[in-house]
Formats: C-alpha cells, sequence, structure tokens
C-alpha cells in the first residue's frame, strides 16, 4: 500500500502534466513550498531583560512621560483627527502612518496626530501598537486623563471626533471643551486663512480666541437655532453626545466647559436639557452668548446658575463654619486657593514712579479693582487650583465668567483677586496674611530707565524696588515674609554712593527689616542685574550715535577679553551696596547673591568665588549658600549680548 508521503507531489516532484502535455521540472516546482510557507511563530530565543510590564508603575509613568503621552497638552479633536494635514518625517519615528487606515482607528482610541514642519513633538501612537492589550489600555488611559480635549462645531468634521470617541475615552477624561457656534466664514476658527495647511497644533489660546469672536462677535457669529436642518442635526448630534456621556463618565472627575452661540430659549433648552442626567461633574463652565439677553421672559442666567449648580452638586445657601475652626485647619484651607500660589511661581511686584497708575483689572462684576503686588508671573490672579489646570487665562477672564453681557456662569467665579480675601473679615485676614506671606516668594523688580542718566550721577532714575515695597507694604505684615527676592539695576561703578537720595532709601528699606522682619525664617536673594547691551532697545540710546557703539565695544571687550580694572571697581560697589546688609548679620536664615560682573563668560568661577565672598562678609566665614539651593547662576544677572547693526 502506497504511503501518503509517496503521493505528494511537493515532497517528489518528479515531474507535473500541464495541459497542452507539456512538462515542469522539478526542481523549479520545489520553490512553491518557499513562496508560501505557513504562518507560524518565528522560533527565536526568549528575549532577556525586564519586560515594561513588569516595571513599577511609577516607572511605567516616568517612560509614558519621557514618551511624551501626559503633560497636560492641549488636544484639539478636529485637528488631530484631520485627514488634509501636511505630515512630515521625523528620522527616528519613520514615516506616518497611512491615512487612509486611520478611520476605524481613531475611533476605538485616541486621535493620532503627526506635526508638521516638526514644530511638535508627534502624537507617541506607537506605544498604542506596541503588541499588547495591558500596554494599550495603560498608554489609553493615560492619553484622556492627563490632557485637555477640545472639539468645535466650526472646525474639522464638527462634533463627530467627540461623538465617536470610545468609552473608554469617555471614562477617562478630566477636562473637556466643547464649543457648539457656528460661524458665517468659510474656514475653521475663523484664525486659520488655509484649510490644507496647519503649521502646528492649535494652542488653548487660539481655540478660545476663535469660540469667543464666535459667541460676542456679530461680525462673525450666527446663532444656533431650531429651524435650519444643519441646526437640527448639530443638536441631536450633542443630544447623542450627551447621552454617551452619560453612560460612560465618572462622578466628580470631569471638568466641562460648554459655549454655545443659541438664537433663542428653545434652542437654549435643547442645549440645557440633554445635560441632566449626567454624574456630578467636578466642574461646569456654560456660556449661551448674548443672543438671549432680548427676551424678557426668560432669565438665562439664572436658569443656567441652577444648572451648573445641581450638576457639581454646589449648595450656595449653606455656609461653612470656617472661622469655628482652628487657625491651623483655616491655613490649611486657604493654601488650597491662589493665595498659595505653585510651586515656583512668584508675586511679582514693580517699583514704579509714584503719579503711575495701579495695576487694573475689570472683573465679571464690572467693576476695576487695583492691587499691585497680587500679581502673578503666569497672570493667575485668584483662580482655584483644579480650574487654573482646566482653563487659560483669556477663558478665565472672558468665556465663563458672570458677564452682563451674555448668558454664562461658572459655578466659581474665575476674576476674585486674593487681594479680597484680606477684606472678608478681621478674623478672615489673619489667616489669609498668614498663608500669603508665608507661602509665596515675593520678586521685587526695578523700573528701568536708560544707564547714562545712572552713570551721570541723577537721582530717581532707578525707583529701587525694596524701599518701594516697604513703602507700600502694611508693616504688620513685614514679620510674616518668608522669601523675599529683590533684583538690582544694572549698575555702574559709582551708582548708590552715599549722598544720594536713593542711597539712604536703601539703607532706611535694610533697617526696616533689622526691626520688623523675623530674620530667622526670612530667606533672602540679592540679584545684581546684568547691563543688556541692545542696539535697538537697550541702555535708551536709541539714535545708533559714536557713543552707542562705543558702550557697545567696549561692553562685548570686557565679555570676551574681561578688564581687570573695570571688575575691581565693580566689586568695590558691590561691597559698598551691600554693607548696609551686615546689620542683618547671621540671624538672616539664609542669604544668596548673584552678580553679573565679571562679565568674561570665562569667569565663571570667579563671579562664583566673588558671591561667596560678599555672602561671608554679611553672614560668617563659615556660611555655605548652597545648603539652601543656591543656583549656579542667576537669570537676572546673565548679561545678553546682540549682534551689532552696524
Amino acid at each position: 500500500m502506497a504511503t501518503t508521503a509517496d503521493h505528494d507531489p511537493l515532497r517528489h516532484p518528479a515531474s507535473t502534466q500541464t495541459a497542452s502535455g507539456g512538462k515542469i521540472r522539478a526542481r523549479r516546482a520545489t520553490r512553491i513550498s518557499d513562496f508560501f510557507k505557513p504562518d507560524r511563530p518565528s522560533k527565536r530565543d526568549p528575549i532577556s531583560g525586564t519586560s515594561f510590564l513588569d516595571l513599577p508603575a511609577h516607572i511605567r509613568d516616568r517612560i509614558c512621560e519621557e514618551a511624551g503621552v501626559g503633560g497636560d497638552e492641549f488636544i484639539d479633536l478636529n485637528l488631530w483627527t484631520a485627514k488634509d494635514l501636511c505630515f512630515c518625517r521625523n528620522e527616528d519615528a519613520g514615516q506616518p502612518p497611512n491615512v487612509d487606515d486611520w478611520t476605524e482607528l481613531q475611533w476605538r482610541g485616541p486621535p493620532f496626530a503627526w506635526c508638521c514642519r516638526c514644530s511638535q513633538t508627534p502624537f507617541p501612537a506607537a506605544l498604542l501598537w506596541a503588541g499588547s492589550h495591558l500596554i494599550h489600555d495603560e498608554v489609553q488611559a493615560k492619553i484622556y486623563s492627563e490632557n485637555v480635549f477640545a472639539v468645535s462645531l466650526a472646525g474639522n468634521q464638527g462634533l463627530r471626533p467627540l461623538e465617536m470617541l470610545s468609552d473608554t475615552g469617555l471614562r477617562e477624561l478630566r477636562v473637556l471643551y466643547i464649543s457648539i457656534c457656528p460661524c458665517k466664514c468659510l474656514t475653521p476658527y475663523c484664525q486659520k486663512p488655509d484649510m490644507e495647511d496647519f503649521d502646528d497644533r492649535s494652542e488653548r489660546w487660539e481655540f478660545w480666541d476663535s469660540t469667543q469672536i464666535l459667541v460676542d462677535n456679530a461680525p462673525h457669529s450666527r446663532p444656533l437655532g431650531c429651524i435650519s436642518w444643519t441646526d437640527k442635526r448639530a443638536l441631536s448630534q450633542w443630544q447623542r453626545i450627551c447621552a454617551r456621556l452619560r453612560e460612560n463618565s465618572r462622578p466628580h472627575q470631569l471638568s466641562l466647559y460648554l459655549a454655545a452661540n443659541v438664537a433663542d430659549p428653545q434652542t437654549a433648552m435643547r442645549i440645557l436639557d440633554p445635560l441632566d442626567g449626567l454624574p456630578i461633574l467636578k466642574n461646569l463652565g456654560i456660556n449661551l452668548g448674548h443672543h438671549l439677553k432680548g427676551f424678557q421672559e426668560f432669565e438665562p442666567k439664572s436658569f443656567v446658575r441652577q444648572v451648573v449648580q445641581r450638576l457639581t452638586d454646589t449648595i450656595p445657601d449653606k455656609q461653612f463654619p470656617f472661622l469655628a475652626l482652628p487657625l491651623e485647619l483655616q491655613i490649611k484651607i486657604i493654601q488650597q486657593t491662589k493665595m498659595a500660589h505653585y510651586r515656583g511661581n512668584s508675586v511679582h511686584w514693580r517699583a514704579s514712579w509714584p503719579h503711575w497708575p495701579l495695576n487694573y483689572w475689570q472683573t465679571c462684576d464690572g467693576k476695576e479693582h487695583a492691587d499691585r503686588y497680587y500679581t502673578t508671573e503666569s497672570g493667575d490672579v485668584g483662580i482655584v487650583d483644579d480650574a487654573s489646570r482646566d482653563l487659560d487665562p483669556l477663558v478665565r477672564r472672558t468665556a465663563f465668567c458672570f458677564l452682563e453681557k451674555s448668558a454664562a456662569f461658572n459655578n466659581r467665579c474665575q476674576c476674585t483677586p486674593p487681594g479680597t480675601l484680606f477684606r472678608v473679615s478681621k478674623a478672615f485676614s489673619v489667616a489669609a496674611q498668614a498663608v500669603f506671606f508665608t507661602e509665596n516668594m515675593f520678586c521685587l523688580h526695578y523700573t528701568g530707565s536708560s544707564l547714562d542718566q545712572v552713570a551721570s550721577g541723577q537721582d530717581n532714575i532707578y525707583p529701587l524696588a525694596l524701599p518701594s515695597f516697604l513703602h507700600f507694604l502694611p508693616h504688620k505684615y513685614i514679620p510674616s515674609l518668608r522669601n523675599l527676592r529683590v533684583i538690582l539695576p544694572p549698575c555702574t561703578p559709582d551708582y548708590l554712593a552715599p549722598g544720594q537720595s536713593d542711597w539712604d532709601e536703601w539703607v532706611w528699606s535694610i533697617g526696616l527689616l533689622e526691626q520688623l522682619a523675623d530674620l530667622t525664617r526670612l530667606k533672602l536673594e540679592i540679584h545684581f542685574s546684568a547691563r543688556d547691551v541692545d542696539p535697538y532697545y537697550g541702555d535708551g540710546y536709541g539714535d545708533g550715535g559714536p557713543e552707542q557703539r562705543q558702550i557697545i565695544a567696549d561692553f562685548r571687550r570686557a565679555r570676551i577679553h574681561g578688564d581687570a580694572k573695570a571688575e575691581k571697581a565693580m566689586l568695590d560697589a558691590y561691597k559698598r551696596i551691600l554693607g548696609p546688609m551686615k546689620r542683618l548679620g547671621p540671624e538672616l536664615r539664609a542669604l544668596l547673591i548673584y552678580v553679573s560682573w565679571p562679565l568674561c563668560d570665562l569667569s565663571r568661577e570667579q563671579r562664583k568665588a566673588d558671591e561667596r565672598m560678599l555672602e561671608r562678609m554679611i553672614m560668617g566665614q563659615e556660611y555655605d549658600s548652597a545648603k539652601f539651593g543656591k543656583r549656579d547662576s542667576s537669570p537676572y544677572s546673565q548679561p545678553r549680548d546682540y549682534p551689532s547693526p552696524y
């Protein structure tokens, strides 16, 4: 009996008869198996090392952070799913995926985006295709939970990117902007003249700047109604989105900000009614535009206020017994407000002329408030922590405050300056004072002027920040200061000499700190600003004459080759200016001094040695400022150089 192998033509290919009677040589038939290999996993040696899933959670989070997954990025869903973007090639990442294959993938997971002209980092889509469901799920959850997402009806594909978002994405969302504002313009966002060429990803300010135009600006705005079939389709789409949010959102997690320019109360109800049934939101802001103001029988603000308070589970009438708490708990509570800024932020004060106005801003109540030292470097004034992560300054000040011109409401007013907490009551101001002056770094800037006037010995050219600040600040707050940074102006060897009025003010301010400040808790930083030689703007020499050329030439010569005579003169000036601080002495908790001379780039170690000498001149020979976090250099004391226009 013949075996199976005897009848296998691929194993015994002696010859093959064709339809025409010809034969195929056996050696050619044996190659068929090479072209149709079975789909079997290759037998490779196991990969040595630690798997990604075997790493601890905090290490995996760090890897994802380095890969660009999180980081509080702003993601415009309309642009990240666009098919007409001009993709660029990254040598490390290779070619971008085939756009035609995204149709199904982009609705199952996060939107995939690649940078244009390499202006921004490409989206790390490779992590989602790592071959493991566990890695995919973990990365996908981080993408949606650690970034800010936005979608606009006027953008590419309208609200469809949000409508088709996966259940996992909706479940993990933390911050979501939705703009339901039709526009008369043909281009998206009224800001982009060309739909086919996006230079980079949309930023928050650009998204909300265009949204504000759609809400408030009549030439661009077209209110949403219930008559046209396009508006009806948008409202139906909005209802489907709310239904999916009801099914997938988690309580007390999502911060939702909605801007809808509606034409009448009926459309407003079509926008607000689908929100009923949503889980309790972390934060909610609603702006219905300015067209509802003409309907006197309908009170949009009160109605929107009720919706926001109901969906955020806030009880405005029930007062919290704050003053009944111990002072320690009061301080802990106020530390959660913007009285205590983020780590690294400072409260900036700039000395001004006596006739200069204060820094005014208009809040949502239509009144102007002035407060010179309750302004942060990033412009965050009176914003609670959770909302400041979600909204940029433009949104905080215009989009969702209780404005008189629109039916807008947010459950937290974003315009209240921190200074108002000092005026609630005397008992409340005690806790506010303890937080504001102990938790913040006060950075005192000088007011600039031309350096030639300083060299000529004129007074009050650079109003010193420290005397100006102490004149303005009530003396009862001085003992609460913990971190004080004084930025002195760029000076010449004869600046701030005895006999000048500024010298008397400088000595007075140091004496006041000696009397009133708690020196054992005060950290004092002194930064001597570098001289900026800008042939166009700096130093007040705008005529481009020979005097300016000589100053630039001397400065560059000192930068490149050094100037021993000028360096010695500047060191003597530093000793004279800092001499009155010997009264503060070793009682001071920490003293950090940064100088700008010698200017030569090769004299960095000499500058450090001079700084140590000046610090020990005041604090004692055993003092080491490195123990108190002193950096190698100061951004204020680094001289800048500009190319000569001549």
